[in-house]
């Protein structure tokens, strides 16, 4: 991995995270009901952060309070081209809950079924079951070569999912909020 790519693949996962914080200051995260006790939706940062925190990943940071991240690099990128195959992640949220989980990967064309396998893993954490089927289909299924980006939503426990995909560069990037 060059310097480039290892820099550029740091400042999209604090670009991240810091997106993630502006979000919390606007009103997201926990809320407040009419009694005054805080009620909160996500799941504990110890299992989802210790989850995807593989240790082969070269860049791993446990949870510090507001999230936890890693990336991975797969072999040599292709020459001439500014980054190769990664995979990152992101759980973000506070007092030990995690509200967003974002994972990444680009440049992967054999990547599908590694991409899917993580998605699963979060799932299951979140709700005791695999991805739904519309969000595995859509991630291991081929895509069109004409280009463009293909979004797909589901629900999974009190998670809102969202795949987008794009053929335009092999990039997978999934979702899920509470």
């Amino acid at each position: 991995m060059n310097k480039r790519t290892s820099h550029a693949m740091v400042l999209g996962l604090f670009l991240l995270v810091g997106a993630s914080l502006g979000c919390k200051m606007l009103g997201g995260g926990t809320s407040n009901t009419n009694s005054g006790t805080k009620t909160t939706k996500g799941i504990p940062a110890d299992k989802i952060c210790t989850l995807l925190a593989h240790p082969r990943f070269e860049n791993r940071f446990p949870y510090d309070g507001n999230g936890c991240s890693g990336s991975t690099t797969f072999g040599a990128g292709a020459s001439g081209t500014a980054s190769g195959p990664s995979f990152s992640y992101a759980a973000i949220g506070e007092q030990n809950v995690i509200t967003k989980v974002r994972l990444n990967m680009t440049n992967r064309a054999d990547g599908a079924e590694f991409f899917a396998a993580e998605g699963d893993a979060v799932a299951n954490l979140i709700n005791g079951q695999p991805l739904p089927n519309e969000i595995k289909n859509a991630i291991t299924s081929p895509l069109f070569t004409t280009g463009g980006d293909f979004t797909t939503n589901s629900q999974i426990g009190n998670a809102k999912v969202e795949l987008v995909r794009s053929a335009t560069d092999n990039r997978f990037s999934l979702s899920f909020d509470f």
